[in-house]
């Protein structure tokens, strides 16, 4: 029969294997949740970066800013001329040409007013400008740009259009650019989205829903 260990032996076999450290377990779970941290934290900045910067869209080009009325645009443009949309006693419409002085190349301008207030409004251009590359502005803007921006469509022979939608909240923004042979065209639509009121009243008239 074997002999029962003696208190000595017993001890020495406990030595031998000695049971883990409570101190190492007690550093073991914020070691954990500091890493779980940085890993949020750098995924956080990560999508930002991915989104890109918060610059609001643009609600004015040069003289034209959404909202305003428009005797106060035709102390720089007094040819603007105010006429019926669509015989909706809401909504007027005017049109200015490169002729009328616009700025900054434009060919032309189309603004539509919501109870005298500027509240859509489609510019137009006819030369490739680098300024107005359509892909820097996508990337620009990248935090508001609608999934499927800037696929190509062909419109027939040597006809492609390209198209990018944008919205932030208070302001809506399509971006088109269309090639065919030679020629080449550039529109930048500015619509307010801030006005739940003209929205809903505008709803009927969009063509890009």
């Amino acid at each position: 029969m074997a002999r029962p260990k003696s208190s000595r032996s017993a001890k020495k076999s406990a030595s031998k294997n000695p049971e883990p450290a409570r101190g190492n377990r007690s550093f073991l779970w914020p070691t954990v949740i500091v890493l779980l941290l940085i890993l949020l934290a750098g995924w956080g900045v990560a999508t930002r970066i991915r989104q890109g910067p918060a610059t609001p869209i643009p609600r004015e080009n040069f003289a034209f800013r959404l909202g305003v009325t428009a005797d106060e645009l035709k102390t720089t443009f007094p040819k603007l001329d105010l006429r019926p949309y669509n015989n909706d006693k809401d909504f007027r419409i005017a049109n200015l040409v490169a002729s009328d002085s616009l700025p900054g190349g434009m060919e032309t301008i189309d603004l539509v007013y919501y109870k005298n207030r500027l509240f859509f409004m489609t510019q137009q251009w006819l030369k490739n400008d680098p300024t107005r590359n359509p892909e820097k502005i996508a990337y620009q803007y990248r935090r508001w740009l609608k999934p499927g921006g800037g696929t190509p469509q062909t419109l027939g022979k040597d006809t492609i259009l390209r198209e990018w939608f944008f919205q932030d909240g208070p302001t809506e923004m399509i971006i088109r650019e269309l090639k065919y042979g030679n020629q080449y065209q550039f529109w930048q639509d500015l619509r307010d989205a801030s006005d739940p009121e003209a929205k809903a009243a505008f709803a009927k008239y969009r063509i890009d829903q």
